[in-house]
């Protein structure tokens, strides 16, 4: 993987769990999987829109391969609230740019509670001339 460039929001020690989705977006990226496997539930669910279900980490670990390309990441906005949380930004691969979104659903509201699932949401962003 080459190195991945991340902008965007930075670390905030007032919220551990705001923290947390920002670190797991980066680590996505980053195909840092181990980081991943250790904060998902064993029966997470991942759906991305118009792609389809993978339950599990067994089958979600694979599908992030296809961020291999990444070169750039930006995280616009991070916020959590009670069992959910949610990321937006724009990361780059090849010549094209993409807009996310990320919603998080954790076991409970607990700061040490575990992914439960993940929504996803991507499309292709004009690329300005």
């Amino acid at each position: 993987m080459t190195n991945l460039q991340v902008t965007g929001i930075a670390s905030c020690g007032n919220s551990p769990k705001r923290e947390l989705i920002r670190q797991l977006t980066i680590a996505a990226f980053q195909q840092q999987y181990q980081q991943l496997e250790n904060q998902l539930a064993p029966d997470c669910k991942l759906e991305i829109a118009g792609k389809g279900a993978y339950i599990g980490s067994a089958t979600i670990l694979p599908v992030l391969s296809s961020l291999e390309g990444v070169t750039a990441v930006h995280i616009a906005n991070a916020f959590t609230h009670g069992k959910q949380g949610a990321v937006n930004g724009f990361f780059k691969m090849d010549t094209q740019s993409y807009a996310f979104a990320l919603i998080f659903t954790f076991a409970s509201a607990g700061k040490n509670a575990k992914v439960q699932s993940v929504s996803c949401y991507v499309t292709k962003t004009r690329n300005q001339s």
